[in-house]
């Protein structure tokens, strides 16, 4: 049962995400209410014909990853409203498909799963991600992400952040960032900060520091800082840039500055973005103006 490569193997990095990376933490998903517990009925046992779902499943999905990585906020948006209704109205097959002995159908299940935004699918969830395939592993803990519930055990979470497919690492280390509350530990922090400093593979450093940046700890600063804002990884250095931004802590400042320097023009724009947020000043590209800055508050900047 073929499916689209494209979303499936999740070793596209998750780039369809960092489309977001940069929105401030009050728009962010989980600082809305607790998803509702739906105890409407779902999916009248089959509410579609299981290969017809698969397909469509397959298809809007695929859709959705592209828009994603295109930035396309208006199609995200609406096929994310598609996603939703196909795993309301289908909840109770797609578990079954979770739970099965089809690897592609199960693969598909869950993702999908986390798109109704509905609770209930938690606990067959946290139970895919000890599934044997990876795909499942990493599709599951996206689908976890995807609910936003800020009560979703995190221990298994983090038990998936030292798993050996560096596929399921950063899909945990996305998942962490949705379902931590901003403004607080939930136990993610500290092990975020070690994936940093530890993790061999840049894309799950990516999802780590993004996490971090929603978190919005300020212990998180001095690790960031040391471990990935001046990575040889132009993408690596945006994040950080973006998390700090999100953090905004002064001790980031005079790296920032250092940073408007940068040889890549998405860094220098984030680091004018981010020292605008954490100073409330506005110089734009202007380093001299910021060096001055610095030297008029450099007591404040420790």
């Amino acid at each position: 049962m073929p499916v689209s490569n494209c979303w499936l193997a999740i070793l596209f990095s998750f780039c369809f995400l960092l489309g977001g990376c940069a929105s401030d933490v009050e728009n962010h998903p989980k600082q809305n209410e607790k998803p509702a517990l739906d105890e409407s009925p779902v999916d009248h046992d089959q509410a579609e014909d299981p290969e017809v779902l698969f397909r469509r499943l397959d298809d809007t999905m695929s859709r959705w990853s592209d828009a994603r990585e295109r930035g396309d906020h208006g199609w995200i948006h609406a096929l994310e409203r598609e996603l939703r209704e196909l795993a309301i109205s289908n909840m109770t097959i797609l578990t079954r498909w979770l739970q099965g002995e089809d690897g592609g159908r199960r693969v598909v299940a869950a993702m999908a799963l986390g798109f109704s935004r509905d609770s209930r699918v938690l606990s067959p969830l946290l139970i895919a991600i000890q599934d044997d395939d990876s795909y499942v592993r990493s599709n599951a803990l996206i689908g976890i992400g995807l609910v936003h519930d800020p009560d979703t055990p995190v221990d298994p979470i983090l038990e998936a952040l030292s798993d050996k497919d560096p596929a399921v690492r950063l899909a945990a280390a996305y998942c962490l960032g949705e379902i931590v509350p901003p403004k607080s530990d939930g136990g993610a922090l500290v092990p975020l900060m070690k994936v940093l400093r530890t993790e061999v593979e840049d894309s799950v450093k990516n999802h780590a520091v993004m996490s971090l940046g929603h978190l919005g700890n300020h212990m998180a600063v001095p690790t960031i800082i040391s471990s990935t804002l001046f990575s040889e990884n132009p993408d690596l250095r945006v994040n950080s840039v973006v998390a700090l931004g999100k953090i905004k802590d002064r001790r980031a400042v005079i790296p920032l500055v250092k940073l408007l320097d940068d040889q890549k023009r998405s860094v220098r724009q984030v680091a004018e973005e981010a020292l605008a947020a954490i100073t409330g000043e506005d110089y734009g590209s202007n380093r001299k103006a910021w060096d001055r800055w610095v030297e008029d508050n450099r007591n404040s900047l420790d």
